[in-house]
């Protein structure tokens, strides 16, 4: 995974539901899922927790 990757905010749901999204893609080799996740859990952190 990429240096700059959104973390999730502890206790979070949805931080925690895409985060677990993405570590499932990298550990299928899926670049392409694993950067959608990042890109909507860093939206999401942006509209959640700015």
């Amino acid at each position: 995974m990429d240096s700059d990757r959104p973390e999730p905010h502890p206790g979070c749901g949805p931080c925690a539901e895409l985060d677990e999204q993405r570590t499932r893609a990298h550990g299928r080799g899926d670049g392409s899922a694993e950067t959608d996740c990042s890109v909507l859990l860093r939206r999401h952190i942006k509209e959640a927790h700015a």
